[in-house]
């Protein structure tokens, strides 16, 4: 699949999908040129599957708001033997996730040129819960940005958008929690883990048995207690 007009592959509310072997590319500055999307779909097998692309490479999304709790979470997805190059994040959950995101297994994934690896972002008013996520044995390598990412003040800008304080509802916050990544390298980053937001929106992070290479920031956490690391190795390439 080749140069669409937005996104790619769009599987939405759908049951027992399948997408083995797909390759999707297009040029680097497509605006919204997202590979795989998965929307609210329950027992999804992604493998052994190409992005070269403009924006996300896989991503999970779950609607925005109350509209989306009628539909359900993202739920019982596996995602392994993936090779992502160049898009926005190799694997994402977001921005819209109200619906949720439960029972996802990522593993055996490779991201080779991408601005961030695994990013995770959202924003009051289109939140939910994660539950039961786990990533393991992910390779990373030539990360522009961030190996992982936690973003909870994203927001779609258009033309003249000009920052405005973040939202002060307390609809549909996210709440990034319950997620496990083992067995991460990451060689080349500019920083290895980054998680912006309030312990409220992201907590019960765990990163274990991994090692990041990064050239400027190990960790810019907004509060320590958000992600917990076990036998992590932080190392600049300075060090060497």
């Amino acid at each position: 699949m080749q140069n669409a007009p937005k996104f790619h592959l769009v599987p939405q509310r759908c049951t027992d999908v399948t997408i083995d072997n797909v390759k999707v590319r297009c040029p680097w500055n497509a605006q919204n040129g997202d590979g795989i999307d998965i929307m609210q779909c329950q027992r999804v097998l992604v493998t052994r599957c190409t992005m070269d692309v403009g924006d996300d490479g896989i991503c999970l999304k779950g609607g925005a708001g109350a509209k989306a709790l009628k539909d359900g979470p993202c739920k019982d997805i596996v995602i392994e033997y993936n090779t992502v190059y160049h898009a926005h994040g190799g694997f994402v959950i977001g921005s819209e996730f109200s619906g949720g995101m439960e029972d996802i297994i990522v593993r055996h994934n490779s991201f080779i040129g991408t601005d961030t690896g695994l990013r995770f972002k959202s924003a009051p008013e289109r939140g939910g819960v994660t539950r039961n996520i786990r990533i393991s044995d992910i390779y990373m390598a030539n990360i522009k940005d961030q190996a992982v990412v936690f973003e909870t003040t994203y927001a779609d800008k258009a033309a003249g958008y000009e920052d405005r304080e973040a939202a002060k509802t307390r609809a549909f916050v996210p709440e990034f929690q319950d997620i496990v990544m083992e067995r991460i390298v990451c060689r080349g980053c500019e920083t290895a883990i980054k998680a912006s937001g309030t312990l409220e929106m992201i907590h019960d992070i765990t990163i274990r048995e991994s090692s990041f290479f990064y050239n400027k920031d190990s960790l810019l956490v907004s509060d320590p207690a958000m992600v917990k690391l076990e036998n992590v190795a932080l190392t600049t390439f300075e060090s060497r």
